[in-house]
């Protein structure tokens, strides 16, 4: 399977896409200013069921862009962690100063819980925060997949057996930090099918481009029963196979489709880290005040979007000014 940048984010575009519809119309229990089960149809509760994918997508597309690095020292791995707190700290800092103005009950003091959050190994301040401490430890994991770009099966073997268990962990009851390790752990087939992907071995591409056509079929036929059943779990085997039919579908998108979903997918990172606020926790009234759950969409991702741009540009005179300097 063959992912070139301008597919990669087209892909995240699509991810960040149903984020948002996720989001908005998965959890009637987080709404409270309507009954979203009197305003879902059928079809739209299964797309927003079905959003949860585009976490998957993200860590696909994790893994594949790290298999593509040409020297994925652990330096390497090191900034690109040290990259994304930047982005997740000024986003953090940006929304303690906002929510200062809009709720004084929120403990702005430097206590525990509030540098807790800050490392993002905890999220009370925003709960979709919580892939932040499973993506950090999966990225410190990348230098063992990379020491084993070369052996497929038994990187294969290992991924499956800390996958299992994190199965067999799902019977206790942990902590916020141990309950996302083993989340992390359950996750990180993603990354490790990403990376083999993008590693280009003959006998997968061959596989793909040989079982095209029944690829994209099966595809299309199980997807209406991949959501829900056993809290998502098809979801995992199911990924590279939406990502591969996605890709075979590219090519016949109209362009300006492509262009369009791909500039979110550029602004897909802060476009995640900013809009359960405005769904969730300040401005949800306004949201949600809108008659039909289309536009309610559309105003979400307008926001989100909007928001991103401008952090990306506070981004660039600050932080990228900084750097520069350096």
């Amino acid at each position: 399977m063959e992912i070139d940048k301008h597919q990669s984010s087209f892909l995240k575009g699509i991810a960040i896409l149903l984020m948002l519809y996720h989001h908005l119309f998965a959890f009637p229990d987080r709404v409270i200013v309507i009954d979203l089960t009197l305003t879902n149809s059928a079809v739209e509760s299964y797309i927003a069921s079905f959003g949860k994918i585009c976490v998957y997508m993200f860590l696909f597309l994790t893994g594949y862009g790290f298999s593509r690095v040409g020297k994925a020292t652990t330096v390497y791995f090191r900034n690109k962690i040290f990259g994304f707190y930047k982005s997740y700290w000024l986003v953090f800092i940006l929304f303690l100063i906002f929510n200062a103005f809009l709720n004084s009950n929120l403990n702005l003091s430097f206590d525990g819980l509030l540098f807790l959050n800050f490392l993002g190994l905890r999220a009370d301040y925003n709960t979709e925060w919580w892939f932040i401490e499973p993506y950090i430890f999966i990225v410190m994991c990348m230098p063992l997949i990379v020491q084993l770009k070369n052996k497929p099966l038994l990187l294969s073997f290992i991924s499956l057996s800390f996958f299992g268990i994190s199965i067999l962990l799902m019977k206790f009851d942990f902590s916020t930090w141990e309950f996302n390790i083993q989340l992390a752990l359950f996750l990180q087939p993603l990354v490790v099918i990403g990376f083999i992907a993008g590693r280009g071995f003959k006998n997968i591409a061959r596989f793909f481009h040989d079982y095209r056509l029944y690829l994209i079929v099966t595809g299309l036929i199980v997807l209406p029963f991949v959501a829900k059943p056993l809290g998502g779990l098809l979801l995992i085997p199911y990924t590279p196979l939406f990502i591969f039919i996605i890709i075979s579908s590219y090519s016949i998108i109209p362009s300006g489709v492509r262009y369009a979903v791909s500039f979110f997918g550029q602004h897909s990172m802060y476009m995640w880290l900013t809009h359960t606020f405005f769904c969730y926790y300040f401005f949800q009234g306004f949201i949600y005040s809108f008659e039909y759950n289309s536009v309610i969409y559309a105003v979400l991702i307008l926001l989100s979007l909007t928001t991103s741009y401008v952090i990306s540009v506070i981004y660039k005179y600050t932080l990228g000014l900084t750097l520069n300097r350096g």
